[in-house]
């Protein structure tokens, strides 16, 4: 029985909810990379090793079916206007992400998640989340 790679969630409560709701309809999933996403959440974006889920092949195609129909509601509202419209605002992000990476190298320190940057295109607002 081969496995077949899903997808890949940031963080495992994440990938833990949608093998919640796979298993729901009777499909069998596995987490792997757990532990490296939980010791090391800044390389999670940056590397796209993240936590991932798969499937057994028999099943892949259901599994994608049903992640398909899944909403996501993964772009921020503006806390200023309330708009939909919003738009990543990359400026100066890849800098700040490789000097981010490269403090927490050298000073062996765990720091917090890396923000991301968006900018509402009604009011110009920007906002990290």
């Amino acid at each position: 029985m081969s496995r077949v790679y899903l997808s890949n969630y940031n963080t495992s409560y994440e990938a833990h909810l949608v093998k919640g709701m796979l298993k729901n309809h009777g499909i069998e999933s596995f987490i792997s990379n757990e532990n490296n996403a939980l010791l090391f959440p800044h390389l999670n974006g940056m590397s796209g090793a993240g936590v991932q889920l798969s499937v057994n092949g028999e099943d892949a195609s259901r599994a994608l079916a049903l992640l398909e129909n899944q909403p996501t509601d993964t772009m921020p509202l503006c806390p200023l206007c309330g708009s939909e419209r919003m738009v990543p605002d990359f400026k100066n992000s890849k800098i700040q992400k490789m000097l981010f990476v490269a403090a927490t190298l050298l000073s062996g320190l765990m720091f917090a998640k890396i923000k991301k940057p968006y900018r509402c295109l009604d009011c110009q607002n920007s906002f990290k989340i």
